[in-house]
């Protein structure tokens, strides 16, 4: 297996892991369900208040993404990346949303279309549960 695969591959089971570890800001369980949406202005923090997903801007306001970060570190540290070569632009980054949808996380722009036309994750199970523990 090439070192490119093995480090997509690293990068998908990571995701999965970070993903599936955040409790869900909406019903504060460690489980997000199909159909649920995160907006720009929200984040899911994991159970023990280590991981935060949602929206970032590193450094301004021109350039939004999608990833995983450290929650207790002064200097932000992102772990995860969804969107890394195709980040969304300011004006559109206002009411951009992801959703978990049929198993696909998927991240839409602010009239409700598909960003970049992408899955940013796909999982066979319609939730994700908590597979990542606190020593990652």
């Amino acid at each position: 297996m090439g070192a490119g695969i093995r480090a997509l591959l690293f990068q998908q089971i990571l995701l999965l892991s970070c993903i599936s570890y955040f409790a869900c800001f909406a019903t504060g369980s460690d489980t997000i369900f199909s159909g649920q949406y995160l907006f720009q202005n929200q984040t899911i923090i994991s159970k023990e208040g280590i991981f935060v997903l949602g929206f970032f801007s590193p450094g301004n306001l021109f350039n939004w993404y999608v990833g995983i970060w450290y929650k207790n570190i002064s200097f932000p540290t992102v772990v995860w990346v969804a969107n890394r070569d195709n980040p969304i632009s300011r004006l559109n980054s206002v009411n951009s949303f992801l959703e978990l949808r049929n198993g696909n996380l998927h991240l839409f722009n602010n009239v409700g279309e598909q960003f970049g036309q992408q899955v940013l994750v796909q999982v066979r199970q319609r939730q994700l549960q908590m597979l990542l523990r606190q020593y990652f």
